[in-house]
């Protein structure tokens, strides 16, 4: 009976996978680079370079940009508020 357990736990997991693609790679991936953020940078230039490497690791993968966008918004803006736990991103360089 566990077993049966176990199998419907892993059947749920890979529906979930295959379902929310974007957003469990976007996830997985927040989790394994989590603490590569260079925190000497400002936090609006290290979302930036961590939001390009999302991106070309999520094509690689055949995940879209839009398909980024869809799931998380301005993946910049989220990286910055989930990642790096800062301010959100400044809306003009003008000030």
């Amino acid at each position: 009976m566990d077993s049966d357990l176990a199998v419907g736990a892993n059947l749920a997991d890979q529906t979930d996978v295959l379902v929310n693609k974007t957003a469990h790679f976007v996830g997985e991936w927040i989790q394994d680079r989590a603490t590569d953020a260079p925190l000497e940078l400002p936090a609006h230039i290290a979302a930036e370079a961590l939001a390009n490497e999302c991106i070309a690791d999520a094509e690689r993968r055949g995940i879209l940009p839009d398909e980024i966008n869809d799931e998380v918004g301005d993946l910049k803006a989220y990286l910055t508020e989930t990642v790096l736990a800062a301010d959100p991103l400044p809306t003009s360089q003008n000030g």
